[in-house]
């Protein structure tokens, strides 16, 4: 059962991937050329997304999607 719910987790997550990144909003945290490369992670629904600072703004990298509990995170 949990195999078919992360399933379902991950068409609805990807449905919303297809969408332009800039529907979630960016981290609040400073970019700028002194933290040019730094990465920091927002919460998104049950996963997380990864951001990193190209030196004036930040731009999404990656998403993760995690179980009920906020284990077991994978990369889609």
């Amino acid at each position: 059962m949990h195999k078919i719910l992360l399933g379902a987790t991950i068409a609805l997550i990807g449905l919303g991937m297809s969408s332009s990144a800039n529907a979630w909003p960016p981290p609040t945290d400073t970019c700028n050329a002194s933290n040019a490369g730094a990465q920091t992670a927002t919460q998104f629904g049950s996963g997380y997304i990864v951001w990193e600072c190209d030196g004036s703004q930040w731009n999404f990298m990656l998403q993760y999607v995690c179980d009920w509990n906020g284990n077991n995170c994978i990369p889609l």
